[in-house]
């Protein structure tokens, strides 16, 4: 065996260091798609682009945040596809800039593609990429884009939102889009692919970054919301009933559901005062008070019909309230208090109401004195339907706290301190606001 000092083998191995080339990443599995494009080669992607409409500085801006999305998901523990990503930045035919992904098959797997769709100049910026990297990750679990968007791709759209607030350390975009949720809070819960054609509808998909932001912050983090995509590996390319995904993830949803409706009645949740306040479907200030579901805003399955009640600042009287729904559905009925209205505020305390079999549930707010009550209701329905109800208060003697009630805040006592809500916002798990200032990106 031939024999080597020490110094030698150390020059030996510099000198391999210095004259072997840095391993090249292989070309996508679907191959590249234009002649005539520029491309720039990343660590796992690829971006190809029109010369005409792009440059190597903005690609390599769009591959800058491809890359740092890609770290970021893996280290929130998200699996990711091997395959070198393609990212093609092509001029849009349809009149507005955006981003989309899609799978081509290769041999043996469908493999992920994202197109930036460019108009006027210009281009999808870093967050619609990382929004799109968001995506890939989603493949990973879902295989094929008709299997992902079959199953749920409202949900798809939510969790690339609130994904991307983890990437780009801004949750301006997730509050705008959840605002978009709580202007329509009587949409379904699920849709289909239909629903981009309906702005209020693919407006509302994009929203539910704020339920996973709220699975987020109290049930688990992160890991939770990854879970409920790990069920929707199991059975991909069928419709997936949400209750189903959650309780697979670990999460009682018949418990979730009345604490979440409770907290988006003041958006009582991490950054919640950044988003807009929930449209209410009706408002008491007077008693007895009574209303049937606004035919506008029937509350479709796992939407919601937000019903302000509002304090007369009568002493020692409670707030008696009566619901009856539409028997041919399950509802989620839930009372709520809080001091203010203002979007930001704690809830004090809720309580799910006991619907029976005839859609009929009663219930009471104790201490009804300078407060604001709310009543809050949702059909527990797969469908984009709406269904009716009436309702109806009156103020009564109080018998105290009902029985089972939940409080998550306690009441500011009497005489200290203005009364005042100041306004602010707080980090999402492990992100701040960064800056507001980002042009609102374009549905994919």
């Amino acid at each position: 065996m031939p024999c080597f000092s020490k110094d030698l083998a150390v020059l030996s191995l510099l000198s391999l260091l210095v004259v072997t080339p840095a391993l090249a990443l292989d070309e996508p599995c679907y191959g590249f798609a234009y002649t005539d494009a520029e491309r720039l080669e990343g660590e796992n992607f690829w971006v190809e682009w029109d010369p005409a409409i792009a440059d190597v500085d903005d690609a390599q801006d769009r591959l800058d945040a491809a890359e740092s999305a890609r770290t970021t998901f893996i280290d929130m523990g998200w699996e990711f596809v091997d395959d070198p990503i393609a990212i093609r930045i092509l001029p849009s035919d349809v009149g507005f800039s955006f981003g989309r992904t899609e799978t081509i098959d290769c041999t043996d797997h469908p493999s992920p593609v994202i197109f930036l769709f460019t108009e006027n100049e210009r281009i999808p910026g870093e967050s619609t990429t990382m929004h799109e990297v968001a995506h890939t990750v989603q493949y990973a679990y879902m295989g094929a884009y008709l299997d992902g968007v079959t199953s749920w791709i409202w949900w798809m759209e939510g969790c690339a939102t609130w994904l991307t607030a983890y990437a780009d350390n801004d949750v301006s975009g997730w509050a705008r889009d959840a605002s978009d949720y709580t202007e329509y809070p009587h949409l379904a819960l699920h849709h289909r692919v239909a629903a981009f054609l309906i702005p209020e509808q693919s407006a509302h998909m994009y929203g539910t970054a704020i339920l996973a932001q709220f699975i987020d912050e109290q049930y688990g983090g992160p890991d939770t919301v990854r879970a409920t995509w790990e069920y929707g590996a199991t059975v991909t390319g069928d419709v997936i009933w949400f209750p189903d995904a959650l309780e697979s993830a670990g999460v009682d949803f018949e418990a979730f559901w009345p604490h979440y409706m409770a907290r988006l009645t003041t958006l009582d949740l991490v950054n919640g005062a950044m988003v807009a306040p929930v449209t209410r479907a009706d408002t008491a200030d007077a008693y007895p008070a009574s209303g049937d579901a606004n035919e506008d805003m029937l509350p479709e399955g796992l939407g919601m019909n937000f019903i302000a009640l509002r304090s007369n600042f009568e002493k020692e009287l409670a707030l008696k309230v009566t619901f009856d729904g539409d028997p041919s559905v399950d509802w989620y009925a839930v009372l709520a208090s809080s001091e203010s209205t203002a979007t930001g505020t704690p809830v004090l305390d809720y309580i799910p109401l006991e619907v029976d079999e005839n859609g009929h549930a009663e219930g009471w707010i104790s201490n009804f004195h300078l407060i604001e009550g709310h009543l809050i209701v949702s059909p527990k329905d797969p469908d984009n339907v709406g269904f009716e109800y009436s309702w109806s208060a009156e103020l009564i003697e109080d018998p105290g706290p009902m029985p089972g009630v939940i409080t998550l805040s306690e009441r500011t006592p009497l005489g200290s301190g203005c009364g005042c809500v100041i306004g602010g916002f707080e980090p999402m798990g492990a992100l701040f606001l960064v800056g507001v200032a980002a042009v609102r990106r374009r549905r994919d």
